[in-house]
């Protein structure tokens, strides 16, 4: 089928669907003797798109092919192999309007992005020789042969480092299929690949194990008649002899049916998937713990009715859910279902949450978004019934092209932004933030970014795209706030971080690395403070320490060595395992952990802690208990051997939401203390609105009075809000009940200006002010205090100075923004290193080392009162510590109280070991402000005190920019300051919710067939293959990738786990905010084809990922050759965006033509998937975009345009470009027959994981 512009080739791009954007075809058609090319040029216009004016230029690619010498492209090109030698964008236009083209003015207005030569001198093969970018740097491969035959080593060199005079080169050895058996790096470490005979991978090893020794990694492939498919993944363990294996078991269609894992406690982890006659998994099994047999190929199917968590779905008759129900133990637990009109999709909310409505425009993007006040989307607009369920409601609207334009936020708040030529956002303005503007290199890296209040920051960055300089401009020596190096412990790896505090000549506090290991990890890290800072010349810390860190043959942590500070001396922590690889005790100068038990899916069920394991030793013992299903925390307890009873006894109770409604701690068992029951209510938008302390554990309305308040720490506060999401009032019930309300001035609607006991705001004084960007520059101490602090922020909108009367707190970050001392108005001074915390104190010094195990925080070691003293400690389920017990055997216990937005309420614990409070963050007694990850943060306002710089859309009540978790800080958390995330489930990367690891599907990540991650050559296991070999070094637009440093996932925090993964493996679920949804009602391909031929479909759509036509054309060989295509021009051309191949049925001969149509035809008769798209699709025209990068791959958007029109459709008849073909395309294509077969303009976006050395050999036979 056409493309909505085949039938105007060389001329104005006037078809009438296009109607918001145009796109007219290639400039020139260059005949040649054997075949019809096009030197390409490709724009996109909005409407008017007049080719006589200037217009509204989206975009202007173009690339001039066989031209070394080119600066410019021109249409005076005569091709002759084909090769792009030249690619660039129009970076400026003629002055004068009404020019007979729109041609960028001479050589300056073209922006060159690559150039590239080939080795068509002598070989003539067409292979890359060197590749330039924007910048003149340099990317050279080398070939051998370097004639004709079997390409057996490619060498990529990379450009000439001017800070070191480095050029890292990189190795690759193929064999005959061209699968990689051997990579080394530009430390020369190899990766050593094997293939079984239908090249699969089979083995990995990596650079710190030979090849006469045990892989790294085994891959394993089960495809026979009568059998069930399998796939196994094995991974190496400490031991150096056994493995770890994961079978993957798939059905005869070859879907996902099962995976079968090992077990911490023996036996296998069971999941379970079942699908209908339409192949629509209808039910899923996980958690299923068989303790009897070991992971193994063999199908185990779920019982019904025995399985701690199941998902059953239903599906109406297109395929879309509309039933999705939790069952435990085949007792429906929670149900949702979920509604679709022609613009919207409605979900049902558990009881407890929150219904919801997406809506989108014709183009299938979401112009807006629904939070009901209830469980039902019962909506006016769309056939509900009166007087229908309140809302808010976040709308956005689009650029022409498709980019983010403006966002309406619940109270009316608006975010708009601009964007460049170029498509990159330039402008952004904030309604708390002001406007904040941002230019970018010839490279796209961004060179400067000013904020609202006029602050101007500038990057430097090397060759290869790594950042290397901050300073606040204009540039200079004086203004340099932070630097970056490289390469000269590790080529390729990160040397040293500097902050300066007074530019160059200044105050340098470095974080650097001395010493890597074969795979990359750091060994040695080391912080050095200047020789004059006051931590130094008190002898508190010395001016250079080193933290080692070793690693076990599996990647777990082996030892990790703090230096001495402050008293403290030295220590070596032994981390200790069992044979399944989880941590299970920790000793260093002394015994810590001395075990810890883990339910069959690896959850901590037991901490068990003492000093030592001898005799007469007493032990403290923590343990949890989780709900089938949610796997949320029940219960946790802390006891030990001294006192009678629990310690501490927190019981969760939650509704269907997840929303904690009660947490009772029934300690008096112990005699020492009260219990402390805590009952909550919230609003229908999950907001906390009643928090209370009854005497009994009895959460009953009857019961909330101030009466019935009891316990070892009673308060009562009730909570409400405003309509963005901000507390309006703060009620305290206990005593004499007093009503605080919070005053916001309408110019800055989010921040709180005031707060007030008396009825209103009219006249009250300001007590918080803020500057441009929102940042808060003064602050009453508390809440209604007439005591105030004046606030100082740095250029990169960091608290520096906090000043309270004659006493000041400063603040020193690192490079990277983190917090790394802190002077506070008493005095003190804290140096945060690590494990190891320094204190400073006029002559006093001590120190403060903390002691975890699989993410868990469970000690303390401090010396401050002269002696070392170690406690172990106790946490609710957002590592707020709450308990501690001392080591030794008097086992003495300190127990602190908390609200549930951070503040202390009740009697305060005696000899608390450290400064860590809510969250386990930083808490600043002089400042009552505590540090948590990006911001600072007020308990006492329950807000932040600056504007979250990452805005998430999808939670309306978190747009407001200050509020702390969506007002909901039991249910969520925010440990990174970031994103409110689920704080009793996973906080994945950058603060998000939901699961943090995941399955990679072939069909959206290409994990199978060619390349995948599995031992970065051979495929078939996904991300879960490993590090693995790279085919290719990436090219001159390519960042250098370097991950975080391996922590193991057990002591990893989640978030950093994701992270980490992700900077591997780019799959779809590192970034779900960039997935393009809808079209989803509109069935498959040939579903869409049947619809438009009945006159059904709209004239424009969108079909997202979400989409049955997405997910056939992903599967299909259009698509391997688009993921091959894209590989070959980012890793070898540096491209980060650009056109695909087109397919156009037109150009082709008459054989060509009938062949094509033959082809279709019998792809469409026989549903071959891997042809299918093709055959509907017919001609179009594709374009792609680099999303996300990773060590082992890149992640891409494909944008895929089509036109279905009855001249299309009829071509086989009418030939193409004859009177008959014309005639349809000007009087029928708009309006069809009798309305049927109306045009559609048709846009397929999704995205792809292409591995680095993803090879796609072809249509299959």
């Amino acid at each position: 089928m056409a493309t909505l512009d085949e039938a105007h080739q060389g001329g104005p791009c006037v078809h009438p669907l296009s109607d918001c954007e145009c796109r007219p075809p290639a400039a020139l058609l260059q005949q040649l003797s054997y075949l019809d090319f096009s030197s390409h040029r490709h724009e996109a216009l909005s409407l008017p798109a007049n080719s006589a004016t200037r217009g509204d230029v989206l975009s202007d690619l173009a690339t001039v092919y066989d031209d070394n010498a080119a600066t410019g492209w021109t249409a005076n090109q005569t091709p002759t192999l084909g090769l792009p030698t030249w690619t660039g964008r129009a970076q400026a236009y003629p002055a004068a309007a009404g020019t007979a083209d729109r041609n960028p003015a001479g050589g300056a207005g073209w922006q060159t992005v690559t150039k590239t030569t080939y080795d068509t001198a002598a070989a003539k093969l067409g292979r890359p020789l060197t590749v330039s970018d924007a910048a003149g740097n340099t990317t050279t491969t080398s070939y051998t042969p370097a004639a004709a035959g079997p390409l057996q080593v490619t060498v990529v060199t990379e450009p000439k480092l001017a800070s070191n005079g480095q050029q890292h080169k990189s190795y690759s050895y193929t064999d005959l299929r061209g699968s990689t058996v051997r990579s080394i790096d530009a430390n020369m470490a190899s990766t050593f690949n094997t293939y079984d005979g239908l090249g699969r991978v089979t083995a990995t090893w990596l650079p710190n194990r030979g090849q006469s020794q045990s892989p790294n990694a085994k891959y394993d492939y089960l495809l026979e008649r009568g059998k069930q498919p399998w796939t196994s993944v094995s991974t190496l363990t400490a031991d150096g002899t056994t493995y770890k294996t994961v079978y993957t078991i798939a059905d005869a269609l070859l879907r996902p049916l099962q995976t079968q894992t090992p077990s911490p406690n023996g036996g296998r982890i069971l999941t379970d998937t079942r699908y209908d006659s339409r192949g629509l998994a209808y039910e899923s099994y996980a958690d299923i713990w068989d303790k009897d047999k070991g992971p193994e190929g063999v199908y185990a199917r779920a019982e019904y009715g025995s399985t701690p968590s199941q998902t059953a779905t239903v599906f109406d008759g297109l395929g879309r859910p509309v039933t999705s129900s939790l069952l435990v133990y085949g007792v429906q637990k929670q149900s949702t279902t979920t509604s679709y009109t022609g613009d919207s999709t409605a979900t049902t909310a558990v009881q407890g949450g929150t219904a919801t409505r997406t809506i989108t425009d014709a183009l299938g993007r979401t112009v807006e978004t629904r939070t009901y006040s209830g469980t039902t989307p019962n909506d006016l607009a769309y056939g509900g019934t009166a007087p229908g369920t309140p809302y808010t409601s976040v709308k956005q609207t689009y650029t022409v092209d498709g980019k983010q334009a403006t966002t309406t936020g619940p109270d009316n708040a608006k975010w708009t932004y601009g964007y460049d030529l170029f498509g990159r956002a330039t402008t952004a303005a904030d309604p708390d933030k002001g406007t904040g503007t941002t230019t970018y290199t010839a490279l796209d890296q961004i060179a400067t970014t000013k904020d609202s209040r006029n602050t101007v920051l500038e990057y430097a960055y090397d060759e290869v795209g790594r950042k290397t300089g901050l300073w606040k401009s204009p540039k200079s020596d004086a203004s340099q706030l932070a630097a970056w190096t490289y390469d000269s412990v590790r080529k390729g790896a990160p040397t040293a971080s500097t902050r300066y505090e007074g530019g160059l000549t200044g105050k340098a506090y470095t974080k650097s690395v001395t010493a890597y290991d074969t795979l990359g990890r750091p060994t040695t890290t080391r912080l050095t403070l200047p020789s004059d800072d006051p931590l130094v010349t008190s002898g508190a810390i010395a001016a250079t320490t080193d933290h080692t860190m070793t690693y076990r043959l599996d990647g777990t942590a082996n030892t990790v060595a703090a230096p001495a500070a402050a008293g403290l001396p030295a220590e070596t922590l032994q981390v200790n395992y069992d044979n399944f690889g989880l941590p299970k005790g920790l000793s260093g100068t002394t015994d810590y952990v001395q075990d810890v038990a883990y339910s069959p899916i690896g959850e901590i069920e037991q901490l068990t802690l003492a000093r030592s394991a001898a005799a007469g030793v007493r032990k403290t013992f923590i343990g949890n208990t989780y709900e089938d299903g949610t796997r949320r925390l029940l219960k946790s307890t802390v006891n030990d051997q001294t006192h009678n009873g629990m310690l501490q006894e927190l019981t969760y109770n939650y509704d269907q939401a997840g929303n904690v409604l009660s947490v009772f701690d029934s300690a008096p068992l112990s005699g020492f203390t009260k219990a402390d029951n805590q009952c909550f209510t919230y609003d229908a938008q999950r907001r906390l609105t009643e928090a209370w302390t009854p005497k009994t554990a009895d959460c009953a309305v009857s019961g909330r009075t101030a009466a019935n308040l009891d316990g070892a720490a009673p308060y009562w506060n009730s909570y409400t809000y405003t309509a963005s999401g901000q507390r309006a009032t703060e009620k305290t019930n206990t005593g004499t009940p007093q009503t605080r309300t919070y005053c916001y001035d309408p110019a800055r609607p989010h921040a709180v200006a005031a707060t007030t006991t008396g009825a209103t705001c009219t006249g009250i004084t300001p007590q918080y002010t803020y500057d441009a960007t929102g940042n808060t520059t003064k602050r009453a101490e508390t809440p209604g205090s007439a005591t105030s602090q004046t606030l100082n922020w740095g250029p990169e909108g960091k608290l520096t100075k906090t000043t309270e009367g004659a006493t000041a707190t400063d603040y020193v970050y690192d490079a990277d923004g983190e917090l790394l001392i802190r002077r506070d108005p008493v005095g003190e001074t804290v140096l945060y290193a690590g494990s190891n915390e320094v204190h400073l104190k006029g002559a006093k010094k001590w120190a403060v080392r903390s002691y975890s195990i699989a993410a868990v925080k469970v000690g303390v070691l401090t010396n401050e009162s002269g002696t070392a003293k170690l406690s172990f400690v106790a946490a609710d389920a957002h590592g707020t510590s709450s308990l501690t017990i001392s080591a030794d055997d008097t086992q003495a216990v300190s127990k602190r109280y908390t609200t549930p937005f951070g503040s202390a309420r009740g009697p305060a614990a005696a000899n608390w070991p450290d400064d860590k409070r809510f969250l386990d963050k930083p808490e600043d007694t002089g400042t009552n402000l505590t540090h948590v990850g990006a911001r600072e943060y007020d308990p006492a306002l329950g807000q932040f005190i600056s504007v979250d710089p990452a805005l998430s859309l999808d939670q309306h009540q978190s747009l407001n920019g200050y509020s702390y978790a969506n007002n909901s800080p039991l249910t969520f958390s925010d440990p990174t300051g970031l994103e409110s995330c689920g704080g009793y489930g996973y906080c994945g990367g950058g603060g998000t919710n939901g699961e943090y690891i995941e399955d990679v599907d072939d069909d959206d990540d290409g994990g199978g067939g060619g390349g995948g991650g599995g031992g970065g050559g051979g495929g078939g296991a996904g991300k879960q293959g490993g590090n693995g070999g790279s085919g290719n070094k990436p090219g001159p637009f390519v960042s250098v990738i370097t991950p975080l440093p391996y922590i193991p996932p057990t002591i990893a925090a989640p978030e950093y786990a994701k992270e980490r993964a992700c900077q591997f493996d780019p799959v779809l679920s590192c970034n779900p905010e960039d997935a393009v949804h809808g079209g989803q009602n509109n069935g498959s391909v040939t579903m869409v084809g049947f619809l438009w031929a009945m006159g059904a479909l709209s004239p424009k759509m969108t079909y997202g990922e979400d989409s049955q036509v997405a997910r056939d054309v992903m599967k299909s060989d259009l698509t391997a050759a688009h993921r091959n295509e894209i590989g070959q021009l980012f890793y070898g051309k540096g491209q980060r965006s650009g056109e695909l191949t087109s397919n156009s049925i037109g150009e082709k001969d008459a054989a060509g033509q009938s062949s094509q149509l033959r082809e279709d035809l019998t792809a469409i008769a026989t549903h071959d998937d891997a042809k299918l798209a093709t055959a509907v699709l017919g001609s179009y025209t594709a374009n792609y975009e680099i999303l996300r990068e990773g060590v082992n791959g890149v992640q891409a958007r494909i944008t895929i345009t089509n036109g279905m029109t009855v001249s299309s459709f009829a071509h086989a008849k009418t030939g193409y470009g004859t009177p008959a073909d014309k005639f349809l395309q000007k009087n029928v294509d708009h309006v069809g027959v009798l309305g049927h077969g109306k045009g559609q303009a048709m846009t397929i976006v999704f995205r792809v994981v292409i591995p680095r050395n993803y090879n796609y050999g072809g249509p299959k036979k």
